[in-house]
């Protein structure tokens, strides 16, 4: 998985705008013009003019809910948005997502009280109450979600220690925004990731814009669970494995055992992301030099998280006798008594397409039917918020799934397959842990969105790669369904977010 040469890349970026996708500069052609400016000269006009459509969308929500200090902010936000896309390398409307992240994530956790809309929201408030006033980590044992591992924890508890002077209706309002700012530095790494992956323009935007705006990952930005760490993690863990495929440098090699220890610090499922990063290091490695080399580099970023993960079984086993141990007591209720390939093979559009939550029959009998609603409603009925639009919404949802799927089994074009492999190996593995657990323990709470958390970012760049693939690969015809879905899906968006969030 060798980086093209530039020669290759300008060949690549040449057929690409041909056919219909204007790709992002490369860093050959910005490293001859000298580091990006804030501003060249086709920006100001366009900057303005995204500035000024940005400045008229939040005065017409200002005559709503939004307050004047709040709008200002978000004003600010946007133009850093439009910029910062600007000075990646892309056009200034590729920031559209990033600015729209500040504005959805502020209102989320606006509207959303921090015992709602969670996942075992009190096992995970027990765990931060008990590291901020002992400041130890309690017992295996002690309490529901004890077990887990802790770096959410020790971070949530220190957020809210430093926000402690603030008063507050509840203690756990400000580690509601803490995953609000986790949830914006993930959309703006992966604005730079995506910018290394080589996307063009407007594979960015779909791939950005894709992460920023579905619900599954937006309502993250007002959790209280390890979850809201994940998708960081798993950002910097492509992005840091796409810059060593790239340039073969020990120091993305140090990042990467970083994250990865980091990542299995946070959750232990993580151990899939370790283990497609590791692939991709030894396959590259073994193809720049020999096995002997690829093995050792593979070993020793490997070192970190592996000591970490014996340090932690190690733990468990001593409080509990099981280094696995997971407080888990579901009741029956919850079991989905149907055969695991009925499970995985079948779709109830019927069930899908009614107002159904995802634990509810039928949608519970089908893995897949249940993963995209909670990727569409999150972990609540949505009842209240049902309109004329909400079809809408649900069959643009099932487009989007066409685009990913389009993206990850049709190869891009040449520059983009490294980048490409990198996006597979990281989702692909996450997913399969993914479903082997659902599939081991059939219980409804187990076919939810958030256990992809740490493959967020690489599932949105294979997205993105549907997205140029549909505009460039396949014609007009290919051109039509895009901009069909796109418009379908971002009308029920759009309703859905104005009933729930404004």
């Amino acid at each position: 998985m060798q980086t093209p040469d530039s020669k290759s890349f300008d060949a690549g970026a040449a057929a690409a705008e041909e056919g219909g996708v204007t790709p992002a500069r490369s860093d050959a052609g910005i490293a001859a013009q000298g580091r990006p400016r804030w501003f060249h000269w086709k920006t100001p006009n366009r900057f303005w003019w995204e500035f000024l459509r940005w400045a008229v969308l939040l005065a017409l929500l200002l005559a709503g809910q939004l307050s004047w200090v709040v709008a200002l902010c978000l004003l600010a936000w946007g133009a850093g948005a439009f910029l910062f896309a600007a000075r990646s390398g892309f056009a200034v409307w590729v920031g559209w997502p990033l600015a729209f992240a500040g504005l959805l994530g502020v209102q989320c956790v606006v509207q959303t009280p921090p015992s709602v809309r969670q996942h075992d929201v009190e096992g995970h408030r027990e765990y931060v109450d008990f590291v901020s006033t002992h400041a130890r980590l309690p017992a295996v044992q002690q309490g529901w979600e004890t077990w887990q591992p802790p770096l959410y924890y020790l971070l949530a508890a220190a957020w809210r220690g430093l926000f402690s002077e603030i008063p507050h209706d509840d203690p756990f309002r400000s580690v509601q925004f803490l995953a609000a700012v986790l949830y914006l530095c993930t959309v703006t790494l992966a604005l730079r990731t995506f910018r290394r992956l080589h996307l063009s323009d407007l594979e960015a935007l779909g791939a950005l814009g894709i992460l920023a705006l579905v619900p599954g990952n937006l309502f993250f930005a007002a959790r209280i669970n390890n979850d809201v760490l994940l998708p960081l993690l798993g950002g910097g863990v492509l992005l840091a494995t796409t810059q060593f495929v790239e340039s073969g440098e020990g120091r993305w090699l140090a990042w990467l055992s970083l994250l990865m220890a980091a990542a299995l610090a946070t959750k232990g499922s993580s151990l899939a992301l370790a283990g497609g990063a590791l692939l991709v290091v030894f396959g590259s490695e073994l193809r720049r030099s020999n096995w002997r080399m690829a093995f050792w580099r593979a070993y020793l970023t490997s070192l970190p998280a592996a000591l970490w993960q014996i340090f932690w079984w190690t733990r468990n086993a001593a409080q509990t006798g099981d280094p696995l141990y997971v407080n888990a007591a579901l009741p029956d209720d919850l079991r989905v008594l149907v055969s695991p390939w009925h499970r995985l093979l079948s779709f109830h559009l019927g069930a899908f397409l009614a107002t159904n939550f995802y634990y509810d029959d039928p949608m519970r009998q089908s893995y897949f039917t249940a993963l995209v609603t909670s990727l569409l409603y999150g972990e609540y009925a949505m009842g209240d918020t049902v309109s004329a639009a909400r079809r809408f919404f649900a069959g643009g949802a099932l487009g989007v799934v066409l685009i990913l799927i389009i993206g990850a089994l049709v190869p891009p074009r040449r520059e983009l397959r490294p980048a490409w492999i990198i996006c597979l190996c990281l989702a692909g593995c996450q997913a399969a842990i993914t479903v082997s657990y659902a599939i081991k323990f059939p219980y409804a709470c187990n076919q939810n969105v958030r256990f992809f958390a740490q493959a967020f970012v690489p599932f949105s760049g294979l997205f993105g790669f549907g997205v140029g693939r549909l505009w460039s690969g396949f014609g007009g015809s290919g051109r039509v369904v895009l901009l069909s879905i796109s418009a379908v899906f971002l009308v029920g968006l759009a309703d859905f977010y104005l009933r729930l969030l404004f």
